[in-house]
């Protein structure tokens, strides 16, 4: 039995030695001992399920990346960055789904009631699924936030429910207290360009009760004279609903 442990303990820092020297694919083969041994130690399997997901995410093979993840939440039950983890990659992939994104948050909240990180991707995915009110909820509980990739997340979400005030608030915040940073710099100008896509949006729309009149359509070529679609901060995503 110590023989077959130092054996899957080799292993696992073998693939963990790839991985850090960006060699994915190489330490994808490394795990497969791991992986594929019904006797291989449970803290063991943990591991490399969850090195392996990591390193599909990478390569945005995000299915293979929740196949892995279910494996560990099921030995690993109460784990909230697991199911965290779950709902990104439902969240990035483009056959994805939010609503099976926004599922797994809630269980990584309801498991870490105190992680930003959390509770920002839960109420940005609650706004994407139109459940808004919920989703501002927690979205609005951020007084002032100092980290950056939550600021950029609760913004996000705020800025697809329509509450660009809101986030500019929270921008101008941040920038005080980190006046020379580009990312911030670049945050406030996608806070101001949302807004004035709304404003500029209501203010085309003619009174709910005018006349509408039909203009007159010419055919030129393949020509298209379509007016341009509205820009979201995320991109979209084709709603097929894959495991």
């Amino acid at each position: 039995m110590s023989m077959m442990l130092n054996f899957y303990e080799a292993a696992w820092a073998n693939a963990r030695e790839l991985a850090m020297a960006g060699r994915n694919k190489n330490a994808l083969a490394g795990l497969e001992p791991i992986l594929g041994a019904a006797d291989a130690p449970n803290h063991l399997k943990l591991l490399a399920y969850r090195l392996a997901s990591r390193i599909e995410a990478q390569r945005e093979c995000y299915r293979a990346s929740r196949k892995h993840l279910y494996a560990a939440a099921k030995l690993d039950p109460s784990n909230a960055e697991i199911h965290f983890e779950i709902g990104t990659a439902f969240e990035l992939d483009p056959y994805g789904c939010d609503t099976r994104a926004a599922r797994r948050f809630q269980r990584a909240v309801k498991l870490d009631v105190t992680n930003d990180h959390y509770r920002a991707h839960l109420g940005r995915s609650l706004v994407r699924i139109n459940r808004v009110r919920a989703g501002l909820r927690y979205l609005r509980a951020f007084a002032t936030i100092e980290n950056l990739e939550v600021l950029e997340v609760v913004v996000d979400g705020l800025n697809d429910a329509g509450r660009t005030n809101l986030a500019e608030v929270l921008v101008r915040q941040a920038r005080f207290l980190n006046k020379n940073n580009a990312k911030l710099r670049d945050l406030a100008g996608s806070v101001r360009f949302t807004a004035s896509l709304r404003l500029q949006k209501r203010s085309s729309q003619p009174p709910r009760n005018a006349p509408v009149s039909l203009p007159f359509l010419r055919v030129a070529g393949t020509v298209r004279h379509d007016g341009r679609s509205t820009p979201r901060p995320h991109f979209g995503r084709l709603r097929a609903f894959r495991g």
